[in-house]
């Protein structure tokens, strides 16, 4: 009789466990996760390149900086939890004003990007990456 109560209650626990992940994952799994490749030039004039396949800041002298943004909207019926990390060579120079934030439904979100380049920097090409990670909130 013992074992048919001790294997009822293993069943018992394997089915609760198994739907208490199962409702945090329909809470908290992540939805999508986009990857934005970054660029700047360092050179010794300053200049603008407005194409969108990347987050380009352009050319920025050495102890300058630039500021560009991006604009976040998503097409789930229900709020989303964006965060952002930025990785790579130039990871130290960009900042995101805000890492953190829920989107609303048909919301759009501006998020502007700095980038400040040190002042020893040698001239040349660099780059990095923003991974926007959407989380169902």
């Amino acid at each position: 009789m013992k074992r048919k109560h001790l294997f009822f209650l293993l069943i018992l626990a394997i089915l609760a466990t198994a739907a208490l992940i199962a409702i945090f994952y329909s809470f908290y799994v992540i939805k999508e996760v986009k990857t934005i490749d970054v660029h700047v030039k360092v050179d010794d004039y300053v200049g603008f390149k407005l194409d969108t396949d990347k987050l380009y800041f352009g050319t920025v002298m050495p102890d300058g900086s630039a500021k560009r943004s991006i604009s976040i909207f998503h097409n789930y019926t229900y709020p989303v939890k964006v965060k952002i990390f930025i990785q790579g060579y130039i990871s130290n120079w960009v900042k995101a004003d805000k890492t953190e934030f829920i989107v609303q439904p048909n919301e759009t979100i501006n998020v502007p990007f700095n980038v400040y380049v040190p002042k020893e920097t040698p001239y040349g090409n660099y780059t990095g990456k923003v991974k926007l990670v959407f989380t169902r909130w």
